[in-house]
């Protein structure tokens, strides 16, 4: 996806996770595939108007927090 919005926009797209329980090997594939990893609340930091958030089953209210601090241009 972030390939498909960095060629049609004509700017490069920075992709961010975090999850507090990621294992070592998360993290490495995660980073092989251009994935910064995030700590803490540095995650919802990084949120603005242009950004694309991905949240699957999180046992924490991500999208209230979300839209609490940021308008992101997409939530699924």
């Amino acid at each position: 996806m972030a390939k498909l919005l960095a060629q049609r926009s004509g700017q490069d797209v920075q992709c961010f996770a975090q999850d507090p329980i990621y294992s070592p090997q998360c993290i490495e594939y995660l980073q092989s595939r251009g994935f910064e990893i995030l700590d803490g609340v540095r995650g919802f930091i990084e949120v603005d108007s242009t950004s694309l958030v991905f949240t699957a089953s999180p046992n924490f209210p991500v999208k209230q927090v979300i839209t609490d601090l940021a308008r992101p241009a997409v939530i699924v």
